[in-house]
């Protein structure tokens, strides 16, 4: 059972896509589609 202790937490997921998302998509999403809609 102490195999599961080898795995770490899911705190350890990757950080870019945490941090650092799309931002293309998140602060520039499809404006072009926002403002002719």
């Amino acid at each position: 059972m102490s195999g599961n202790h080898n795995h770490p937490p899911h705190r350890t997921t990757p950080i870019e896509v945490n941090y650092d998302p799309p931002k293309e998509v998140n602060y520039d999403p499809p404006k072009e589609v926002n403002y002719n809609e």
